[in-house]
């Protein structure tokens, strides 16, 4: 496996369960394994690399419930469905639903272990944006009020980039509005204002108010 992370397994057929962990902790994997989609809920951690081998026919909560709990608690842990019946419907939902895929047993080992990889690669890629996002919405936290006025129409209306416009919007002065411009470019650590402008987007769960203050 390229990419390290653990493997979360969820099935109730105790059989399955631990035959597949040992399958992948021979090939160098972290396996956790799961009995219940509850017992899951109560042990799963959202800050590691990782992807979901999950069985999606089980008493109680089934993996597609399991699956919309976790996309409503924004944990985005990537989803491999194994089922043993060929459920068209349920596949389609699972795989509408963002799932790497739907595999129906008995699988080809080697086809579930390439999903998995696949899973990883994506956990890792998530986990990076996850991280980068974070900081960005870090760096626009530590910027002043004004900066962060000055910021907002730089990001929001392109005819108010210049500084002529954001000073005459803001009531202050030209030198000012340069001043906060170089002060906004060194906290954010952008190198052009296309960066500067992209990182405020991706950071979309920051709310910037362009108006007075």
């Amino acid at each position: 496996m390229s990419t390290q992370g653990t493997v979360h397994v969820v099935d109730d057929d105790p059989a399955i369960r631990n035959a597949l962990t040992a399958s992948l902790e021979l090939r160098g994997l972290v396996v956790e394994n799961y009995e219940s989609a509850e017992d899951f809920l109560r042990s799963y951690q959202d800050n590691k690399i990782g992807c979901l081998v999950l069985d999606i026919s089980m008493s109680g909560i089934n993996g597609l419930e399991l699956q919309e709990i976790l996309a409503e608690k924004n944990h985005n842990i990537p989803i491999i469905f194994v089922s043993g019946h060929g459920d068209v419907p349920m596949s389609v939902q699972a795989l509408k639903n963002g799932a790497i895929d739907f595999l129906e047993k008995p699988y080809r080992q080697e086809i579930l272990h390439d999903r998995i990889e696949q899973a990883l690669d994506q956990s890792k890629i998530l986990r990076q944006k996850s991280a980068e996002l974070a900081s960005y919405n870090e760096r626009i936290n530590r910027l002043s009020p004004r900066e962060k006025q000055v910021l907002a129409m730089l990001a929001t209306d392109n005819a108010n980039t210049s500084n002529k416009k954001i000073a005459e919007a803001l009531d202050i002065s030209h030198r000012t509005v340069e001043d906060h411009r170089a002060k906004i470019m060194l906290k954010m650590q952008a190198n052009s204002l296309y960066e500067l402008i992209t990182m405020v987007k991706s950071a979309s769960s920051v709310q910037l108010k362009p108006q007075n203050t």
